[in-house]
Formats: structure tokens, C-alpha cells, sequence
């Protein structure tokens, strides 16, 4: 329960208002000659597809989540859990 609200509360304050600001930079960068803004929204865009995929791996691969233990997955799958 602690992780699942720790990664919402990451999404909802951090990622969301993050992916707002690439959305408006590469809107700008679109109308503006030149590429800084580009190269910016490039930076943002990277930052959070990194910053989304890392904490979603943890999430997922988390052993002591209590929603999904390890030990109650299917043999084939537990190797990921290890």
C-alpha cells in the first residue's frame, strides 16, 4: 500500500505537471524558429519516460508488495521476482 501511494503521489506531483510543461514546450517550439525548445521538450520527454519506466519497474518487481508476493505467482514468473 505504501509503494502503490508513493508512486501516485510521484505521477500525480511530479510526472503530470512535467509532461504539461513538455506539451507546452514542443507546442512553442513548433511556432518559434530554431530548435532550443525542441531540444528542451526532447530533455523533458526523456526525463520523464525514464523517471515513469523506473519507478514502474520498481512497483512491479517490489517483493514485499502485498498485493502481488512473489510466491503466490505462477513457477514461470517468479524468476522476475527474485
Amino acid at each position: 500500500m505504501f509503494f502503490s501511494n508513493l508512486l501516485l503521489t510521484l505521477i500525480r506531483n511530479v510526472l503530470l505537471p512535467l509532461v504539461y510543461f513538455y506539451v507546452a514546450s514542443a507546442a512553442a517550439g513548433a511556432m518559434l524558429p530554431g530548435e532550443p525548445l525542441k531540444r528542451i521538450a526532447a530533455g523533458i520527454k526523456k526525463v520523464v519516460t525514464w523517471a515513469l519506466t523506473g519507478s514502474l519497474v520498481l512497483f512491479t518487481r517490489y517483493p514485499g508488495h502485498p498485493e502481488r508476493p512473489a510466491r503466490h505467482l505462477p513457477r514461470r514468473t517468479r524468476w522476475c521476482c527474485k
